[in-house]
This record gives structure tokens, sequence and C-alpha cells, in this order.
């Protein structure tokens, strides 16, 4: 009898083990990225001998934080979203280091420096095939200038949802009076710099909320249309768009 899964609110059928949930019912989710997480996690043992019902008490119980995030279904955005926070977490070796229990606290040690190793190589090689889906010949110093600011409007969304909106319903309030491409530095919101630091009287420096207006806010792939116009469109309309 075939064991029913539950995964991300969705019952999915027909499951008799971890190469089959990957390989066939997963959107987005194929052998080469088990192979990666396998290889960053130092998996050793094949997850093909693990069956269905087993998929929750995995030795891995981080796993059950990462199937929160699986997608529905086959769309980009949550196929984005997906890939965002797996390889966020392939990159951060130090959480990864102490749910094991291993050094991790500035200890250097041959196994810390190759995890690390590991992992940018993954996250490099990652974000090259995804740059190139999205972009195609565009040059690699906007690629990643792009990547940034995908990256940190999403960061935003996520853990600062209430900032993230204010911005948003600014943005709006702008076109709807000014009616034109709204003005974007790409370069310093990749950098980080989404608005002037202020300093208070103990010397803290400060961000107001209100200076964040604009930076983010966006759907994703905004910096694919400033690309694209930057490229593409007439000098008149470019000059109502500003990349740096």
């Amino acid at each position: 009898m075939n064991q029913i899964l539950r995964i991300n609110n969705t019952i999915l059928k027909d499951i008799t083990n971890y190469y089959t949930f990957f390989s066939k019912k997963v959107p987005g989710i194929k052998k080469i990225t088990m192979l990666r997480y396998r290889e960053r996690f130092e998996v050793n043992t094949a997850l093909i001998y693990f069956p269905a019902e087993e998929l929750k008490e995995y030795e891995l119980s981080l796993l059950d934080f990462f199937y929160d995030f699986f997608p529905k279904n086959l769309s980009i955005i949550d196929r984005q979203a997906t890939y965002i926070i797996f390889f966020s977490l392939l990159w951060n070796y130090k959480g990864w280091r102490h749910f094991k229990g291993l050094p991790c606290r500035g200890q250097r040690t041959w196994s810390n420096a190759w995890s690390s190793y590991k992992s940018n190589l993954v996250l490099r090689d990652y974000k090259k095939r995804s740059i190139r889906k999205l972009y195609g010949k565009i040059g690699g110093p906007e690629q990643r200038i792009c990547f940034l600011c995908e990256y940190i409007n999403y960061l935003w969304k996520t853990q600062w949802f209430c900032e993230w909106m204010h911005s948003r319903r600014w943005i709006k309030e702008t076109l709807k009076k000014k009616k034109v491409v709204f003005n974007l530095d790409l370069y310093a919101t990749s950098k980080g710099l989404l608005g002037n630091l202020k300093k208070d009287s103990k010397g803290v420096s400060k961000k107001k909320k209100k200076l964040l207006t604009g930076h983010v806010g966006f759907d994703q792939g905004f910096t694919k249309l400033y690309l694209k116009a930057k490229y593409t469109v007439s000098k008149k309309i470019r000059k109502k768009l500003r990349f740096k």
C-alpha cells in the first residue's frame, strides 16, 4: 500500500521514497538539487533508501524547516523564493556546524574551511545559471548588481514587511502623481544603502524609516525592467530612468 505524504499543506500520493519525491513530485527541485544538498551537508546515506513514512523522522531534522518552503506549484515566484532560502541555508555553514555540535565560532578547522569553500562554489554556480536565464547576455557586473537588488528586496519583504509595505505604498503614490518610470539607484540598493544614516546624541547610527521609501517594495523581477529599458528603449524614455 502506498504511503500518503503531506508536505506544505499539500497531500502527495504515490510517494514511496525520497527519490520519487524529489525527482517527480516537487516543482523546481530535481536530482542536482539533492546532490548539492548531500555534498554540502556531508550526507553519506543515499536518500533513496529512506521510505516516505520516515520523511519527518529523518536524522537531519533541519529538513523539517526546509520542507515548509517547498513550492506548491510551478509558479516562478514560488520557485525563486525556494531557491533563495535554500542557497542562503547552504551559504550559512556556521549555522550548520553549530547544529551538528562542531566548531563554528572562530575555530579554524579543515572541516570548516572545506565546508565554506564548497558552499561558496555551489552558490556561485547557482547565481550564474539563474541570472543567465533572467538577463541573458547582459554584462556580468550588472548581473551581480541585479541579483543583489532582488535578494535585498525579498529579504526586506520577509523580515521587515511593515517597512517594505510602507515603501511600496509610497512608490505607488509617486507613480500615480508623476506617471513616469520610478528612478532607482540599483548600485546603492545592491550595497544595502537604503537611505542616509543619522547619528543620535550618543553617536549611535540609526536609519529613519522614511528614508527607505523607494528602495524596496517592488515585485520580483523589477530589475529586469530597468535593464531592458536601459538597453532597448529610446533616449527620450531612457532619460526617465537612472542606472548607476
